[in-house]
Parts: structure tokens; sequence; C-alpha cells
């Protein structure tokens, strides 16, 4: 876990730089899978839930839960830059040989939700709906166990 968010302020946005998904060193223990196991076993992707992403990494905790009521324009822009980059791993996951994808994320804390159902449906399903839209997009046909068959 970071010491401290890569982003303390919306100034630090205007020099933020997300990593690249298209870089091809990120995809080689699944190619290596894939090749492996491809027909024989399902090879799978996991994906972080963008709100988890921003949460952990890039905003924290505070900075986040702050900004989704004093500034919601702020979170809205770092929440579609990290889903610009899930989307793009994704399509380069399918690519590479993933037949599916684990999407994790941490949504509630041991007395329930960590934000209101107004906070959810404004921040975090839009992104988690993306991201399972994406996953039926790219979806091929023919699962890995099924050879040729319908999933």
């Amino acid at each position: 876990m970071p010491a401290e968010p890569a982003i303390k302020s919306e100034r630090d946005l205007e020099g933020y730089v997300s990593p690249d998904p298209d870089e091809d060193w990120r995809y080689d223990n699944l190619r290596k899978a894939a090749k492996r196991f491809k027909g024989e076993r399902a090879i799978f992707a996991g994906v972080t839930d963008v709100f988890n992403i921003v949460k952990d990494y890039l905003r924290g905790d505070m900075g986040l839960f702050t900004d989704m009521i004093r500034n919601p324009r702020f979170i809205h822009r770092l929440m579609e830059i990290v889903l610009n980059y899930q989307i793009s791993y994704m399509k380069n996951c399918r690519e590479a040989g993933a037949d599916f994808f684990f999407i994790n994320g941490d949504y509630a804390v041991t007395n329930g939700p960590m934000i209101s159902t107004k906070m959810a449906a404004e921040f975090l399903m839009p992104n988690l709906k993306a991201i399972v839209d994406c996953v039926h997009k790219t979806r091929t046909t023919g699962g890995p166990l099924t050879k040729g068959g319908k999933n």
C-alpha cells in the first residue's frame, strides 16, 4: 500500500502521467499461460475496480470521500483516467489470451458500505458497469474447455 496518495490535489493531476496499458511486457505471463494451457484450462486476468484504484492509490480514502462531496468533478476526472486504462488493459488481456476476468474491489467495512447508495450510483456503478460491458464486448466464442463450443 502506498504511504501517501499519488494525487494530493487537483493541481497534481496536471502533471500526472498514467501508466501505459499497451506496454507489451505487462502481458508476458498471460501469454505464457495461454500458450501452455489454452484449450485445456481457463485463462483469467484480474482487474481492479476503478473506485478502489482511486481510493487506494491515487487519492487515498480521506481525499476520495471528501472530494466526492466537495469536488465531484475532480473525482470523475480521476476515475475516467483509471477507467480508460482498465478498458485498454482488458482488451489487451483478451488479445493475449484471457478467457475471463476476475474483477476485484472493496466497497464495505465491518459495519456496512463505505459510501451511500446515492454516492455508489454516481461514483461506483457506472465504472463497474463499463468494465463489465467491456468484458461482454470482447467476449470470444468457443470457451477454453469446450474447444469450439459456446460459452
